[in-house]
């Protein structure tokens, strides 16, 4: 992160481009695969700037490979990003707001489509072969998608719209939309998992805590509130929610049951956070105690408590 605010200052469009080449196979990118992005109809003004020629294209790469986030491959003109550093940007423009995460997507999904040769053009094998890992890069969300999409109907028809197997499927569906930063749909998607495995389970079942507890935790990453008033109350909402979890979950698995224990601790970090540290010793007290018990005093206890 230090070397990406550093980015930022130097030269804003290469923190832009390091996000858009995270979408592609990170073992081959070059200059007019990216430039083929410009056939967009809503291309952003970073990207027409960065590859308004080869050689502005080349100072956004240099300034990447100084902070060694992109290496330069052995035949010229060619790059490649560690796993590491992709999976990294892939979660930073996931989870920062100020980033158009679908819109990335949607510009890798251009690029290598109008790299695409026809068959009559020259080397079109070679270039056929480097898109190849490329193409099955950029459309495995969408993929991903339309197959999840499939089982559901599939489900729905064969076992209906309630079933706990339905519901599951419905559930994957929204942790794919929240991948994607579709929102509105993965809440949609939450919520009808929460209702309909609440009215099979009841509220106290263990798959409803969960499914209740995902919901809401998407809830919270929406950047829906700004300041620390706003944060206080996102503060107090965590709360409720691990004090809900906490109640069925020990009506349903007992006292002593590690995911209380967990629980009981979330809800010591969130009291901590609100400085509330009476509240947040008293929490984790009963942790150790409830695990002493049911684990025996002689053991080890686990290193979160």
């Amino acid at each position: 992160m230090i070397s990406c605010h550093e980015i930022r200052k130097r030269d804003p469009n290469a923190a832009e481009l390091l996000l858009l080449l995270a979408h592609f196979d990170n073992r081959d990118i070059w200059y007019e695969l990216i430039k083929s992005g410009c056939e967009s109809s809503n291309v952003p003004s970073w990207l027409e700037k960065t590859v308004s020629s080869r050689l502005t294209f080349k100072i956004c790469v240099k300034t990447l490979i100084g902070f060694s986030l992109l290496e330069a491959k052995k035949q010229g003109g060619s790059y490649m990003m560690h796993p590491v550093v992709q999976d990294w940007c892939i979660h930073l423009a996931r989870t920062d707001e100020n980033v158009k995460f679908t819109q990335l997507d949607g510009l890798a999904l251009i690029s290598v489509g109008y790299t695409v040769p026809n068959s009559g053009d020259r080397c079109y094998s070679e270039l056929q072969q480097q898109l190849i890992p490329l193409a099955n890069y950029v459309r495995r969300d969408v993929e991903a998608e339309d197959m999840c999409q499939r089982a559901l109907a599939g489900k729905e028809n064969a076992l209906g719209p309630d079933h706990t197997s339905t519901l599951d499927t419905v559930n994957h569906l929204g942790v794919l939309s929240k991948d994607q930063r579709k929102l509105k749909k993965a809440e949609e998607m939450y919520q009808r998992a929460l209702v309909g495995t609440e009215k099979a389970l009841g509220p106290d079942h263990t798959s409803a805590l969960y499914t209740g507890r995902f919901k809401e935790t998407e809830e919270m990453y929406q950047p829906a509130l700004v300041g620390m008033e706003k944060a206080w109350g996102k503060t107090r909402e965590a709360e409720k929610m691990y004090q809900r979890a906490l109640e069925g979950y020990e009506k349903a698995l007992g006292p002593c049951h590690t995911s209380i224990l967990k629980t009981v601790h979330n809800i010591a970090l969130v009291c901590r956070d609100q400085g509330e540290l009476e509240e947040e010793k008293e929490m984790c007290r009963r942790a150790l105690a409830a695990y002493d018990k049911g684990r025996g005093t002689g053991r080890r206890r686990p290193g979160g408590l």
